[in-house]
């Protein structure tokens, strides 16, 4: 049964972490509990249905189907000893949220129910959909459960039902949980969870016995599916991983190689790399445009050109049958980065006719490739490149903008652009004001 177990582990996993999540950023800014008093009379009849309540309207329209079971709205509430004076075949009213529950242990059919009926209307078409699939798929993995196992047609469409609703649900969140989710997803369907189809003998006994009812039963076989992988691979252990370097120092556009070797009892499933920068991480995938390696036969990364944003603290994260090992950290350092250029005043005045230098300043830690100006007045733009006519400087080891006849049409905001392999850097402005010039009199006789 291991396709059947691979999508079971897939929705018992990613997949309720990803709802659970979900149903938490509905949740704010309350707590659970904070939720569950408000919206208790709700969930009563979703468990309690047909029958009006102590706290219902005359006219109150309720369902006719049981949607929560006894055992979930008995994680939810509990009773307590008080009672009710109004006359009715159910009270709400004698239940309060149970203290300790949190989102986490929801099962995900309930967190599903309580999102659909609770905030249905504060999500959009994408995010509905993608539940009703994740129930629909948890439903047939009950339906299949009997069976032997799935065929690999029947795998790839519920593991593609279950990942592309997983990826609606993870847009709701940053790009780095996104990304998380993503290498997470990956990660679970290339892994093989036991070596031999002999190993899943009570996996498919456990799901073979699955209740009708798969609110309890799911939570318990998976428990006993972690104890027995955990058990199987027993000194056999994950995988070790092995960085000779703690730091690496390179300077911008160098090819760098993270240098890693795995060694382990059992084949690798999966190697991917994760980098932290200013407390952010990102997931590092073997397909990714301008890395190599980073594979069960290739673990070391490299970076074909590195950046300045390459910098960071990476770790290698390696897996197999038996679990997975993170490496110790490795710091990249990038040297160099685009020019620093600086106009050392804000403002010029000269007079007419007059040699004019704009002074400006540049520091780079490689070579300078590349200088320009560029004149801003009256919604037009000049590029003043070096060579032009009436203008000296603008050169890597001479900078600065020297206008050698100074006029009126000189007027203007000034900008220096610098490049070098790293980028281009533009400067603070500074504005030029010529005063004086030649004026021409017309002197008309009277012909009178």
């Amino acid at each position: 049964m291991e396709k059947l177990v691979r999508v079971f582990l897939f929705l018992q996993t990613i997949i309720t972490e990803l709802v659970g999540k979900f149903l938490n950023k509905q949740l704010q800014p309350d707590n659970f509990q904070t939720f569950l008093l408000n919206r208790k009379h709700i969930l009563f009849h979703l468990y309690r249905n047909g029958r009006p309540c102590c706290a219902c309207s005359r006219n109150e329209n309720l369902g006719h189907q049981q949607v929560v079971k006894k055992v979930q709205f008995d994680l939810l509430y509990v009773q307590g000893n008080n009672t009710c004076n109004v006359r009715s075949y159910n009270h709400s009213c004698i239940y309060s949220a149970a203290p300790s529950v949190k989102v986490s242990e929801l099962d995900v059919t309930l967190a599903i129910t309580i999102l659909k009926n609770c905030f249905a209307n504060s999500l959009n078409l994408h995010e509905l959909q993608s539940l009703d699939d994740i129930r629909k798929i948890r439903n047939d993995i009950a339906h299949n459960a009997r069976n032997s196992d799935i065929s690999e047609k029947e795998f790839c469409r519920m593991w593609s039902i279950l990942e592309e609703a997983a990826l609606k649900l993870a847009k709701a969140f940053d790009q780095e949980y996104f990304n998380d989710i993503k290498s997470k997803m990956r990660q679970q369907r290339d892994r093989r969870i036991l070596a031999t189809s002999e190993d899943y003998k009570e996996y498919s006994k456990q799901l073979t016995n699955m209740k009708d009812d798969l609110t309890e039963s799911l939570g318990i076989i998976h428990e006993r599916l972690i104890s027995e992988i955990q058990t199987l691979f027993e000194g056999r252990g994950s995988p070790a991983i092995k960085i000779d370097k703690s730091d690496i120092t390179a300077t911008h556009g160098d090819q760098v190689v993270i240098p890693c070797s795995v060694v382990s009892n059992l084949p690798v499933t999966h190697v991917n790399w994760k980098r932290t920068s200013n407390n952010v991480s990102e997931t590092i995938l073997n397909d990714d445009s301008g890395y190599q390696g980073s594979t069960p036969v290739t673990p070391s990364l490299t970076i074909d050109s590195v950046k300045l944003n390459d910098a960071g603290t990476y770790i290698c994260l390696a897996e197999n049958a038996a679990g997975a090992t993170i490496s110790d950290p490795v710091t990249l350092i990038v040297n160099g980065g685009a020019p620093e250029v600086q106009i050392l005043q804000s403002y010029y005045t000269n007079i007419y006719g007059k040699e004019v230098v704009i002074s400006c300043n540049i520091v780079s830690d490689s070579t300078v490739t590349g200088i320009y100006w560029k004149k801003y007045y009256k919604n037009k733009v000049l590029r003043i490149n070096n060579g032009d006519k009436g203008y000296q400087g603008i050169t890597p080891t001479s900078p600065s903008l020297i206008i050698k006849f100074a006029t009126s049409d000189d007027d203007g905001t000034y900008v220096c652009h610098a490049t070098n392999s790293a980028g281009i850097s533009t400067s603070n402005s500074a504005t030029l004001r010529i005063k004086g010039g030649w004026y021409i009199c017309v002197k008309r006789n009277n012909p009178y």
